[in-house]
């Protein structure tokens, strides 16, 4: 991944960007259709456990549990269970939890599911490895993962579990947090984004987060200057299949999906009377209500009309993944990571890059 000038000079940006700051220039291409099946989507989730689509559901209450986690596996993703079982669901919550691990066990792969950062998380780890032999996929859920607390945990249940689990950690928003982590805190895989998912108000709030874009180019020179194998999943900010193809041309592995995918059938969120489902942060006034947490809020709730299943989402994104794929020329992710020219866009650039037709013939 280069950026360009509009005199075709290589440089590199001196500001901070996120996904609508830039466009990626079409390549010549050789590859007669998006459906051709030499493009191959093949990504890591962690450093050991590999996808044939680079989606994961996000590990927030109104987003991931079982069903959302079966769908996203059925077609090629993952999902990671969210930590809030016992909040959401009271004395239920544990016996729940443990169901959705029993029942994602039962598919033959390793359950992926969030904890905190106390130490009593290793109890709730030990049961889940009692009902999934082969393993599992745990991620260390912090908003600020630059933390002493959080490197700590992560390298605790390294030295507790060993192999038997991966570990993601984060999230963080620079290389310097992504190094902390993978050198002290062993992880196998890193969450990079602060405060630029759709539900969330850290950097209104804080005045602190990254642009996203960057970010992740800063994260991924870092983990590629360690020489590591760790992974990199871009987390937050996505909103469309371009999104998803500008994080992954700038050197994600695959990207964490909340929003996009909300209010869905297999979303573990009840139906209204209206015909609405709740999507939510998971530091909104709501959810710190519920958990009795007398701090800022730094999220946001919404009720959003039904949208049916996940599945034609997940298809209609595979498919504008594949799509950016064929405009670089690249049958897989990892030539599109080093053959992606960025450029940059002016606010009347990215105007132009939304559908505008109808509303022109209006103004006729």
């Amino acid at each position: 991944m280069i950026f360009v000038d509009a005199n075709d000079v290589q440089y590199t940006p001196s500001e901070y960007l996120t996904f609508d700051d830039v466009h990626i220039i079409p390549q010549y291409s050789n590859i007669p259709s998006r459906n051709d099946p030499s493009i191959s989507m093949a990504c890591q989730l962690t450093s050991r456990t590999a996808m044939t689509l680079p989606i994961v559901s996000s590990n927030m209450d109104t987003v991931t549990e079982g069903q959302m986690f079966t769908t996203m596996f059925n077609h090629g993703g993952y999902g990671i269970l969210h930590r809030f079982y016992a909040s959401k669901y009271g004395t239920e919550g544990f016996n729940r939890f443990m169901a959705d691990i029993q029942r994602i066990a039962a598919l033959g792969c390793k359950p992926a599911f969030s904890v905190g950062i106390s130490p009593e998380e290793i109890t709730v780890i030990q049961k889940v490895l009692e009902v999934a032999p082969q393993g599992a996929i745990v991620k260390v859920d912090v908003a600020h993962g630059h933390t002493k607390q959080c490197i700590q945990q992560c390298r605790r249940l390294r030295e507790v579990f060993k192999d038997q689990i991966e570990i993601i950690g984060g999230n963080v928003a620079t290389p310097e947090g992504a190094v902390e982590l993978a050198f002290n805190g062993q992880v196998d895989s890193i969450c990079a984004g602060v405060g630029g998912g759709s539900a969330c108000s850290t950097r209104i709030v804080t005045g602190h987060g990254v642009p996203q874009l960057t970010a992740i180019i800063k994260i991924r020179e870092a983990i590629n200057k360690m020489r590591s194998n760790v992974s990199l999943i871009a987390d937050g900010g996505i909103r469309n299949s371009g999104d998803i193809v500008k994080a992954l041309a700038a050197g994600a592995d695959c990207v964490m999906v909340g929003s996009i995918i909300s209010c869905t059938t297999e979303t573990p969120t009840e139906l209204t009377p209206e015909g609405n489902r709740i999507y939510r942060g998971m530091s909104s006034a709501m959810v710190n209500q519920e958990l009795g947490k007398k701090v800022a809020a730094e999220g946001v709730h919404v009720y959003r009309k039904d949208r049916g299943s996940v599945k034609p989402i997940l298809e209609e994104l595979a498919g504008g993944i594949r799509s950016g794929m064929t405009y670089s020329g690249v049958r897989t992710l990892k030539q599109l990571s080093e053959k992606a020219k960025f450029i940059r866009v002016t606010q009347s650039g990215q105007r132009e890059a939304i559908p505008h037709g109808l509303l022109d013939m209006h103004n006729v």
